[in-house]
């Protein structure tokens, strides 16, 4: 297994998280001991805007001279078109995006371009949702297939946060270039069996992203939406807190003994791109990043 450091985990993606810019966060993910890095295709690592032939060429060379693989390039893409202003092309705008995410991904030496399916937004049905992401996927996915690159769809977003929509989505996209990130910590969410979904998803794995959380209890004394409105009583919500690997609620020896199972040992990518109990400080992102990287590598060894 390559273990590979995530540059979101430097990149101001949350209030008090320290910013570095790219060629920091490689030399980081080398002195830190990762096998490789993982690029974030926006601002302020590597937005498809900013990044010429030549600086793109600069950042393969770096890596390479780091002695760092580079698998993966994490794409941002939301297909679903904007329920407020149809008339707007947002669809068309999220392909364009695709399209110069895949170029970057080639012109960096990658071979994979992780991707969402999109996000949820209130008072749109599912299956509305599920028909534009299909459409657009459909019409995504042929540009990956004319690069070489496989996208990988991740369960992260909210349409496709389980395994088993993760299956259907590329399913009825069918595509051998649209393939599956399975990312334990929505696994944990989703409350289904790490075996199971391993197992469900292993012809499909090409990448996994791994962090940890808890979630610390909070007593809500209010109305809640979808309950008798006369009736105010305690409800308990969640607040999720991120942690380092190992310390929270995923649980990665199921996890790792489910991927040895099925022969995955290609690449296990760690981000902290959610406000971790520590602080976003250069020093608290290097703890979490040098421990969670020393706790892969001894619980892979051990499943």
């Amino acid at each position: 297994m390559k273990f590979i450091l995530h540059s979101v985990s430097y990149s101001s993606a949350w209030e008090g998280q320290i910013a570095l810019s790219l060629e920091k966060v490689i030399d980081k993910a080398a002195d830190l001991g990762y096998d490789g890095i993982e690029i974030m295709a926006k601002r302020p690592h590597a937005s498809v805007l900013d990044l010429s032939e030549p600086d793109r060429k600069r950042i393969r060379e770096q890596i390479a001279a780091r002695g760092l693989v580079l698998p993966c390039i994490a794409g941002y893409q939301d297909f679903a078109d904007d329920p407020l202003h149809p008339d707007m092309p947002k669809g068309e705008k999220e392909l364009l995006f695709l399209r110069e995410s895949i170029r970057l991904t080639r012109d960096l030496g990658a071979k994979i371009l992780r991707i969402y399916s999109c996000f949820v937004p209130p008072d749109i049905s599912r299956s509305t949702l599920w028909r534009q992401c299909v459409k657009y996927l459909k019409e995504g996915v042929r540009y990956a297939e004319e690069s070489g690159i496989v996208l990988a769809l991740q369960n992260h977003s909210e349409l496709t946060l389980h395994h088993l929509d993760l299956l259907r989505m590329i399913e009825e996209v069918d595509s051998p270039n649209l393939r599956i990130a399975l990312d334990p910590p929505y696994i944990c969410m989703s409350e289904a069996s790490y075996e199971r979904a391993v197992d469900d998803c292993r012809k499909h794995i090409v990448y996994s992203t791994a962090s940890d959380f808890i979630r610390i209890p909070n007593p809500v004394n209010t109305r809640v939406p979808g309950f008798l409105h006369y009736s105010i009583g305690y409800f308990m919500l969640y607040e999720k807190k991120t942690v380092p690997l190992g310390q929270g609620d995923v649980d990665y020896p199921k996890f790792f003994s489910a991927l040895k199972k099925i022969g995955y040992d290609d690449y296990l990518a760690y981000e902290i791109c959610s406000p971790i109990i520590g602080g976003g400080s250069e020093e608290s992102l290097d703890r979490s990043a040098s421990a969670s990287l020393a706790y892969m590598r001894e619980a892979w060894n051990k499943a």
